[in-house]
């Protein structure tokens, strides 16, 4: 899909995404970028609300994950969020990007695991920018299992 199609799909199926003003700017090359309003978002401090962070971060995680599997012809592998970890570094107090990348070879590593054994995970590193620097850090773990759940048409 490209990055209108998953502004769409998960404005319209995760509905709170389009209420943060989440809007995929640019998916593919086993990196994803979602730009976000600060306004949506804010909290009694007139910063980035922390909740809002961890979610959009687990988003871009899931959205990257499921792109690559949809590349390598896998896209009804169902895929959720098994643990994440995240760093808070600095306050956030304007308009943000959430980035996420994997390494072309941990997710072919990714991909034939599932292949072979229906079930397989892998770790996704997102970055929260603002600021002009890198004002969270996430590191979320996928997994995508075999005749679990519904996989996003």
């Amino acid at each position: 899909m490209t990055p209108a199609e998953w502004t769409k799909f998960l404005h319209q199926h995760l509905p709170i995404t389009s209420e943060m003003g989440a809007k995929v700017a640019v998916v593919g090359g086993h990196q994803i970028e979602i730009q976000c309003p600060l306004t949506p978002n804010i909290n009694h401090h007139g910063t980035a609300f922390g909740g809002s962070l961890a979610s959009l971060a687990t988003l871009a995680g899931w959205v990257l994950v499921s792109h690559e599997l949809a590349e390598n012809g896998l896209s009804d592998a169902p895929l959720v969020v098994q643990r994440s970890r995240l760093k808070y570094r600095a306050p956030i107090s304007e308009d943000f990007t959430v980035t996420a990348r994997v390494t072309e070879d941990r997710f072919a590593e990714f991909v034939s695991r599932y292949w072979r054994a229906g079930l397989a995970w892998t770790a996704v590193d997102v970055a929260v920018l603002a600021h002009g620097r890198v004002c969270v850090e996430f590191r979320g773990v996928y997994v995508a299992k075999r005749g679990y759940g519904v996989a996003p048409k």
